[in-house]
């Protein structure tokens, strides 16, 4: 959870307010607050819950209402962090009341909202579908006015759209969805009231909200818009939904234009390039696939080439698993593609994936695999800045066949086109130069 570490850090306000009769136990909850906040903190929970349940019959039958507090806080974060959902909703339970009661919640505001996301989310965790709706849709109601001052704002948003996802309730979904990006996009204008960009993103936002409200003929093309936008300032979460929910609504009604819709899988394709999210993209490009079979115009082909090429470069990422994959979406990418600027890039690209592969051959001392792999590089790269780059990695291959004078010449090639480009050699080919001229 990404706001959930807030509940294991101390509640400041509150414990400026302890007398020296407690020393002994905040001693001991402020060393656990000392782990947790230390740099080299490693979110092993497992010997802070050890340690906390050692203490917790002193703690809970304190005569201070505010070591139970730090106490119910530290545990229950604890608990969470274990994935032990069962104990940790009593626990956050007990500290919710706790605070609530005693009406000092307003002194950890961000904490409590972070409270609330740790209950929901733990009840939802073991199915309580429901009682996990209840307690952040009361969050969000009780903290209202201040959701926007915080992270953990649009976080319990987001999570409300988890819920809403397991209820099967779609129009609760896309309007949780929607509070969560406005949410974030107040948080960020809050937080960065003099960035011109965070107004223009949120005036742009506001704009393509309303115009996707009116559910006209723009609906479809103000949503991609408002998917795109969501993806350009790397709220990955939500621009995934924003894409699939306009899929989804296109199969359904059958409206949009084919246009549109090879858009979207293209931006689709491009935030599971930018999120790593390989086995997502190894689920939909069937679906893809499936959908450009029907078109054969030159404009309908590039599309389609590059989303391949999205999903190339997203298995190039993790190529000692997929370079099969990435090779073959290539090789049909560059067969059905008729523009000349994006095949430029589509052979590039290919050759970089080549030489990714050489290089860990090369790695791996397979001299001869290395080999074959670099000179296929070699062949499709056009661009002289990854070419200078391969003809290096060329030269170290020799090497290690102990062909020397051949590396000699395809290292001097690349030291050729660095200082051509950048007006320096890298230290590592003019040291495998001066190798290759002492074994000659």
């Amino acid at each position: 959870m990404k706001a959930i570490k807030y509940l294991i850090s101390i509640l400041i306000v509150l414990s400026t307010n302890l007398v020296c009769g407690q020393n002994q136990l905040e001693t001991k909850l402020d060393s656990i607050e000392n782990v947790v906040n230390s740099e080299t903190f490693n979110e092993d929970y497992e010997p802070i819950l050890r340690y906390l349940e050692t203490i917790q019959s002193d703690c809970l039958n304190s005569n201070s209402k505010l070591t139970k507090i730090r106490f119910l806080n530290f545990y229950g974060a604890a608990l969470c962090f274990m994935q032990d959902y069962k104990n940790c909703i009593p626990v956050l339970k007990k500290y919710l009341k706790l605070v609530e009661d005693d009406q000092i919640s307003d002194m950890a505001r961000e904490e409590n909202i972070s409270v609330y996301e740790a209950l929901g989310h733990s009840q939802l965790m073991i199915g309580e579908i429901d009682e996990a709706y209840n307690t952040t849709r009361r969050a969000i109601l009780y903290f209202e006015d201040e959701l926007s001052r915080y992270p953990a704002g649009y976080q319990i948003y987001s999570l409300l759209s988890q819920i809403c996802e397991a209820k099967g309730d779609s129009i609760l979904l896309d309007e949780a969805h929607h509070a969560t990006q406005k949410c974030f996009l107040d948080y960020w204008n809050n937080t960065a009231s003099s960035s011109s960009e965070a107004k223009e993103v949120k005036a742009a936002y506001e704009l393509y909200s309303e115009a996707i409200s009116l559910h006209d003929d723009s609906y479809y093309k103000y949503r991609g818009i408002r998917a795109n936008l969501l993806k350009s300032i790397a709220f990955f979460d939500e621009a995934e939904y924003e894409y699939n929910k306009l899929i989804k609504d296109v199969e359904l009604q059958s409206k949009g234009s084919k246009e549109l819709l090879q858009e979207v899988y293209l931006g689709l394709f491009q935030l599971y390039k930018e999120t790593n999210a390989v086995e997502k993209a190894k689920r939909d490009i069937a679906i893809v696939k499936s959908y450009f079979k029907d078109y054969n115009d030159n404009a309908s082909l590039t599309m389609y080439a590059c989303v391949l090429n999205q999903y190339a470069m997203l298995l190039d990422k993790n190529i000692l698993d997929y370079f099969d994959e990435a090779s073959d979406a290539y090789e049909e990418a560059i067969k059905i593609c008729g523009t000349d600027s994006v095949m430029y890039i589509l052979k590039n690209n290919y050759a970089l994936l080549f030489n990714h592969k050489g290089v860990d051959c090369i790695l791996e001392n397979d001299a001869k695999n290395a080999k074959i792999y670099l000179e296929k590089a070699d062949a499709l790269c056009t661009n002289e800045v990854a070419l200078a780059t391969i003809k290096h990695n060329r030269g170290r291959a020799e090497m290690l066949n102990k062909n020397y004078r051949k590396a000699l010449i395809l290292l001097k090639e690349s030291a050729d086109m660095q200082l051509r480009i950048k007006g320096e050699i890298m230290e590592r080919t003019m040291k495998y130069i001066n190798e290759c001229d002492s074994n000659l």
